[in-house]
């Protein structure tokens, strides 16, 4: 006889407020909270982004794929190795990204913060395109 039980799964929830906030360098005054795994480790990682109004990202690169879904304001967002506001597409509430492996990418907001969501496959890595934007210093 074949068992056609359904296999057991272990659910898995966090929320809002059990989020635990760290500042982003790659914004200024950017914030995040990891969802799920270890940004510094191999392995699926979930993230919670807060972009404050009137931020920029310089344009940058990762070693994965990025799937960004937005979940508050707007997030203008571009392509390329030159920061360049001329031709955005412009990401409002629910609409869901994905940025390529090495894609040189930057993002933007105006007058209202946005919060996305993001999830990759870890260890976290960005590359700036122009090494003097690393606020780290590498």
């Amino acid at each position: 006889m074949t068992d056609t039980s359904s296999p057991i799964v272990n659910s898995y929830s966090v929320h809002e407020d059990q989020l635990k906030w760290f500042d982003v360098p790659l914004v200024a005054g950017g914030k995040a909270a990891v969802l799920f795994g270890d940004p510094t480790k191999a392995g699926t990682v979930v993230l919670r982004f807060k972009f404050p109004s009137n931020r920029q990202t310089r344009p940058h690169r990762h070693p994965y794929a990025e799937y960004t879904t937005i979940l508050s304001g707007k997030v203008y967002y571009g392509e390329g190795e030159q920061f360049d506001t001329s031709n955005p597409e412009i990401g409002k509430v629910g609409t869901f990204a994905i940025v390529p492996a090495g894609q040189a990418h930057f993002v933007w907001t105006m007058d209202e913060e946005a919060i996305v969501q993001l999830q990759f496959e870890g260890p976290s890595s960005t590359i700036f395109v122009d090494a003097a934007d690393d606020p780290q210093g590498r």
